[in-house]
């Protein structure tokens, strides 16, 4: 069998570089299905999805029983928005090799993409069956979960995936926002810190720890993170809205004024700042 996926899990790597070396292992050995697996996957990160494509295409025409590489076509279809051909090649996958928790956690993310919790959920339990320390299979089968209304269960899969992988930087900042939601603030700044620490340019996670710490009393703590959140992501909507909110309700209504107005500059139609913006003007209305 021909060892595919492991290319997968490449960190760091220079795929310029790459690509030229899996150009010129193409062109010497075009009958390798590996080389044009591993071209495919030097395309797909340089942005080049429909060449990938098609390299993935080519290695499936050398390689048809090949599992891995129907799961890194369906991998790179579902990333370009194919979400009925990726799941279509995930299925294949299965068929071909039905104990590939990768493949059923991937079906998953699809089908979620499709609009189809409950089957993703199904999926990613059957990748927890076959291996149960999968963080990211407790890390995707907690968001199918939550969007499903089961935060329960959601927050248990949550906690065994940082406990599991703790420097997962995404699922400590979903812990966070899941404990906040289910009114455990105190918990919920440890997992944003958390994320924070891991990924100091993360700003959902300055925009989840500002609101929290705001709420809890901690303004200037707060107001800095979420100042950092629009600093790293100056055009991002939620940010500057509750920027413009922590800032009303501090009392400082012409920063928060200037918050809402850059929303809205944005997103002329956004209700919640047109809304604030209306209030804090009629509050200061003779």
């Amino acid at each position: 069998a021909l060892a595919l996926g492991v290319l997968t899990f490449r960190r760091n790597a220079d795929y310029r570089t790459e690509l030229t070396l899996w150009q010129d292992t193409v062109a010497k050995r075009p009958d390798s299905p590996r080389a044009h697996n591993a071209l495919a996957f030097a395309l797909d990160h340089l942005g080049r999805t429909s060449e990938a494509i098609a390299e993935f295409n080519t290695a499936l025409r050398l390689a048809p029983d090949n599992a891995d590489l129907h799961d890194n076509l369906g991998v790179t279809l579902a990333g370009a928005g194919r979400t009925a051909e990726a799941i279509a090649q995930f299925e294949t996958a299965l068929r071909l090799k039905p104990d590939f928790p990768t493949a059923h956690c991937n079906l998953g993310n699809a089908l979620v993409q499709a609009g189809n919790p409950a089957g993703a959920i199904a999926q990613y339990e059957e990748a927890l069956r076959l291996k149960p320390d999968y963080a990211d299979a407790h890390y995707d089968l907690a968001g199918a979960l939550d969007l499903s209304g089961r935060s329960g269960e959601a927050l248990a899969h949550l906690e065994a995936a940082v406990r599991l992988k703790p420097d997962f930087a995404t699922a400590h900042y979903n812990l966070g926002d899941l404990l906040d939601r289910l009114g455990r603030p105190a918990d919920a700044i440890t997992h944003y810190e958390q994320a924070l620490r891991l990924d100091p340019g993360m700003a959902r996670a300055h925009t989840g720890l500002g609101v929290v710490l705001c709420r809890s009393g901690q303004t200037d703590a707060g107001l800095a993170h979420l100042r950092e959140a629009v600093r790293l992501q100056p055009d991002d909507t939620p940010a500057h809205f509750n920027l413009g909110v922590a800032l009303m309700r501090a009392g400082r209504a012409s920063q928060a004024e200037s918050e809402f107005e850059f929303v809205l500059r944005l997103h002329p139609g956004y209700i919640p700042a047109q809304r604030a913006l209306e209030q804090l003007r009629s509050s200061r209305a003779p």
